[in-house]
């Protein structure tokens, strides 16, 4: 393979990983905002269900971020 070849395919593996790490994030932001409504709306053990639930996609949504920092 030409030197031009490869690079060309390593830019579009990049941007192929960059639009699902866009994606994945995207989601969990949706899920949070759920999460929150849910939260705002539970009563008894489901408050700590939600609340853990939260924590949880922070640190997921958290994680992504810096693997989209790490592509660039």
């Amino acid at each position: 393979m030409n030197k031009k070849r490869i690079e060309r395919i390593r830019k579009q593996e990049l941007e192929i990983a960059k639009k699902q790490l866009i994606s994945s994030i995207n989601n969990v932001i949706l899920e949070m905002e759920n999460s929150y409504n849910n939260y705002d709306l539970a009563t008894g053990e489901l408050i700590d269900f939600y609340a853990y639930d939260i924590k949880a996609k922070q640190a997921r949504y958290n994680y992504l971020r810096e693997q989209f920092k790490n592509l660039r």
